[in-house]
Formats: structure tokens, sequence, C-alpha cells
């Protein structure tokens, strides 16, 4: 068997790969037994310190590596679509939240690509932005830039803010902090504290910059955060509302609807609407960004 390492947040908060394991690997139901268990190991780290079979253990390596093929088949034939160079293996495309040097090496790429750009408008965030491959194009005539870095949390936005936002002074920027925080199991209150910070933060260091701040989308591959998903969406509403040079952006209606699967069904009674997500069901494809796309240019008038 391959000695493949992974991370455990990848598979805490991916909702296929932790599928996969549950489904070969019982243990992987147990919280008490996940948590135990460091940030990155291996297969071969379950077989000799867990005590679990070689054969569950094979079985979920062979599911894991075909559906990270399918994955990437379905990255490269939507890049191709939409006619964008694209490189799964490039910087831009990692991130980590235990691995600084990760990190370091997305953020330098970021600040590659875009050199000399300024007073433009940014998109910041993780993920639903940095997987956003037709983003420039889809934003036209608006000149944008795609400054997403997929799975960071509050904190790293923060952190790293000087660099790849403060520095190119954007004339308005895009945020959507999604639900990583969340999911990485940072307490609500911290979260809703982190936000009210943040944006403190980002309006002193860009006195000129505008702030479109979108609402937390509905993800179909973590309804269990949609509660807290909706009163963090409230707290950014109602700071908006309440601050000068902030605008909120709420998307919900267009990605929840009142009759769906009931596999889909909110704590509220509404559904999400996977159909515009890719087959993990938390980033947006091709039709969920048109979607997303259309609301933003409605705000940019």
């Amino acid at each position: 068997m391959k000695n493949e390492e992974f991370a455990l947040e990848m598979i805490c908060n991916f909702p296929p790969m932790r599928e996969i394991f549950q489904k070969n690997i019982p243990q992987f139901m147990d919280e008490s037994f996940v948590h135990a268990l460091p940030s990155t190991f291996s297969f071969e780290y379950l077989i000799n310190e867990c005590g679990i079979s070689p054969e569950a253990c094979k079985k979920a390596q062979e599911e894991k590596q075909a559906f990270d093929l399918k994955f990437r088949k379905q990255m490269e034939q939507e890049a191709s679509q939409y006619q964008v160079p694209f490189d799964l293996d490039d910087p831009k495309h990692q991130w980590s939240n235990h691995d600084v040097s990760i990190q370091e090496a997305c953020v330098r790429r970021i600040e590659e690509i875009y050199a000399g750009r300024k007073h433009e408008i940014i998109f910041y965030g993780p993920s639903n932005i940095q997987m956003w491959y037709s983003l420039e194009q889809d934003m036209m005539p608006y000149r944008a830039q795609n400054h997403g870095m997929g799975g960071c949390i509050d904190t790293e936005m923060m952190k790293y803010a000087d660099r790849v936002l403060y520095a190119f002074e954007p004339k308005i920027v895009f945020f959507q902090t999604g639900s990583n925080d969340l999911a990485n199991k940072i307490p609500i209150e911290e979260i809703l504290e982190n936000k009210k910070k943040m944006y403190k933060e980002f309006l002193a260091n860009m006195p000129d910059t505008q702030l479109i701040v979108m609402s937390g989308l509905p993800l179909p591959g973590r309804m269990q955060f949609w509660e807290d998903t909706e009163k963090i969406n409230a707290l950014l509403k109602q700071m908006c509302e309440n601050t000068p040079r902030m605008m909120f952006m709420d998307a919900t209606d267009c990605f929840m609807k009142d009759s769906g699967d009931e596999n889909f069904r909110a704590y509220n009674g509404k559904f999400f609407c996977p159909e515009y997500y890719r087959n993990d069901r938390i980033h947006l494809n091709k039709k969920g960004h048109g979607l997303w796309a259309s609301k933003m240019k409605e705000i940019l008038g």
C-alpha cells in the first residue's frame, strides 16, 4: 500500500472524503477517535498506531484515489471550458491551516500574478473565490482580480491582507468568508468578534475602498453549519447597514428554494440547491458562478 499522507482537516471538512473514510473505516464516525488523530497522518499510521485493518485502509485508499482523479479531471474540464490557463499543482491552488510555507507560496503566487495592477476590483476570500477559474472573464467588463486563498479562515485573511489586499489599493473589494471558520470548530462567538475586528481593520487600511460583503453561501455539503451561517450573515448585514463604505450582498434566496429534495431540507424548511455546486457539494459550478456573478453585477450597476 502506498504510504500516502493527508491532512485531517481535509477528511473532516470535505464531505465526499469524510463519507469515504466513514464508509470503509467506521472508527471515523467516532468524534473522539478523529480528534485524537494528528493533523497529518497516513494509512500506515492508521494500521500501525490505531489498529485499523489493512483491508479497510486499502478500500478507503482506492476510493479516495478514484475520487481525487475524478475531481481533478472535473477541474481540468472546467478550465478547458472556461478557456483559462489552469494547473491544479500551482501554489495558488494550495492552502493549509497548519503549514505556513504552503500559505506563503500561495500568497507569493497571487502577488506575482497581479503585480502592478492597482485600483481594480478584488475578490478576497476562501475556495469559492479561489476555485472560480473564470472570475476575470465572468466579471467583464469590470477589471477584476482573483485573490482567493482556498481553505483560509478570517484570521488568515487578516494576516495576509497587507500583501494581497492593501498593497493593490483596490477600488472595490468583494469579501466572501464562507464556512471554514465553522468547519474548523471555531466558536460562533469568536467568529463574530473576529469579523468585527477584521472589517474594522480593512476599513482603516483602505480609506478609499468600497467594501462589498457577500453572505455566506448555503452549502449542501455543509448543511450542519447553516443555522450559524445565518447568524453570521445577520451580523454582517447589520454591520454594513450601519457603516459607511460597506454594502451587504445577500445571495441566500438565489441558492435556496421553497421545495426540493428532502435530503437537502434546511432546519428552517427551505431547501439547498445542489445543482449549483460541484460534486463535492461545497464549491460552486459554472452555473452557480454565473448566478453569483449576475448578482454582483446588479450591485455594481
